[in-house]
């Protein structure tokens, strides 16, 4: 895996790991006061800035994600199995960092670690954390058809003219002169006519 493909993926899981982690909690506590409590003893005070943190993470790799697929477009076999690769590679990443995640924010808060364990919530978090990863696949797939399609469209649209006429930076001016001049030298003038003796 090539170092920018890395980094985009890890940007990608980054904000996958933080949305799912939400997810989570409104899942496994639908109750706001509860959630709310719950969050607040478990060490979760620096959540509204990860979360923002993680939006703006996820932009940009997305962004670099569409540009790298107008630069280097894949080929269609690659793609179904690159599309395979990511989803489990973002899948054990996200589950992992999720886990790691969780029982560092309860030491840190002194939460005890088993009580995490009588509740539902690692399960719902662990399976909302493949849900996103799968999510993420999904939305990495369609934007990179989205800008290879773009790129082929543009690529037609700015085509160069077979056209003697157009000039474009990189052709041989000299090579275009002599084209307009045999065109303009040929067929304009009335046609000869064979000498009278």
């Amino acid at each position: 895996m090539r170092g920018s493909r890395l980094r985009i993926l890890l940007g990608v899981a980054m904000a996958g790991v933080v949305v799912g982690h939400s997810l989570a909690y409104f899942a496994a506590l639908p109750n706001a006061s509860a959630r709310a409590e719950l969050l607040a003893r478990t060490g979760h005070s620096y959540w509204t800035g990860t979360v923002l943190l993680a939006l703006a993470v996820s932009a940009v790799a997305f962004a670099r994600h569409i540009r790298e697929h107008v630069r280097l477009p894949l080929s269609e076999g690659a793609t179904g199995q690159s599309h395979l690769l990511v989803g489990l590679w973002l899948a054990v990443i996200q589950v992992s960092a999720y886990a790691v995640i969780e029982v560092t924010e309860r030491l840190a808060s002194g939460y005890p670690i088993q009580q995490m364990f009588h509740s539902a919530l690692p399960v719902i978090g662990v399976a909302v954390q493949v849900l996103v990863a799968c999510a993420s696949t999904l939305l990495l797939g369609l934007l990179a058809r989205v800008a290879e399609a773009l790129t082929g469209t543009l690529a037609r649209c700015f085509a160069p003219s077979p056209s003697p006429r157009c000039w474009a930076p990189g052709s041989d001016p000299h090579a275009i002169a002599q084209g307009l001049l045999w065109a303009a030298c040929r067929g304009r003038a009335p046609p000869l006519q064979p000498a009278s003796r």
